[in-house]
């Protein structure tokens, strides 16, 4: 379950920023028909909670067979309405000069989100992984209804199922569990806490 936890969560990040780096550097930097519209329809993607939308998503899966997959798991969070949001704001910052004198030097819009947008922008890029990354790690509640076996499950699931191994609750057993669940959080926020800090206060790129 630790195993299946680790490969949902880093492809979700993964996937997460094939798509919002792109999304976030046309909204920033584009002018382009239907802008807004795509903009509110990113922020209402924010605003809708998942308990509206897990039963039409849940009967999709079933229709196309991929209950108690990896798919079920890690499809329905591939996109980041907060990580658009947020890379948005970032690429603003970004002077358009230096963005016009990459385009002088004969560099592509892939060149130019990867090689100097995205180096940018690493604070930002870090913590929008990291709370990804700590959302699906502590999701029990898709994983619950998207899987019905063991060997597919996450650990949030394995945790609950130590509170039924046996009669009466062994909380040694659980707590050890639970410990498993926070440690990897608590070793993450460590390493990134300062690139937490500086994506949450503003200042201009250099």
């Amino acid at each position: 379950m630790i195993k299946n936890s680790i490969i949902v969560c880093v492809s979700v990040v993964l996937i997460q920023y094939i798509i919002i780096v792109p999304c976030a550097y046309s909204l920033a930097k584009y002018d382009y028909k239907g802008k807004p519209l795509v903009f509110a329809l990113v922020m209402l993607g924010q605003m809708i909670p998942m308990q509206l939308t897990f039963l039409p998503v849940y009967f999709m899966f079933s229709k196309a067979g991929l209950i108690n997959t990896y798919a079920s798991l890690i499809l329905p969070f591939i996109s980041n309405p907060f990580g658009i949001f947020m890379l948005r704001q970032y690429f603003m910052q970004v002077p358009t000069e230096i963005i016009e004198a990459a385009r002088l030097d004969n560099a592509s819009d892939i060149k130019i989100m990867f090689k100097i947008m995205m180096p940018m922008v690493k604070s930002a890029l870090v913590t929008i992984g990291l709370l990804s990354f700590i959302s699906n790690w502590n999701n029990y509640f898709w994983a619950l209804i998207m899987t019905n076996e063991d060997a597919i499950r996450t650990l949030p699931i394995g945790i609950t199922l130590l509170k039924d191994s046996e009669t009466l609750a062994r909380w040694n057993i659980i707590m050890a569990g639970n410990l498993l669940l926070v440690l990897p959080m608590l070793g993450l926020y460590i390493v990134a806490s300062k690139k937490i800090r500086n994506a949450f206060v503003y200042s201009g790129i250099k």
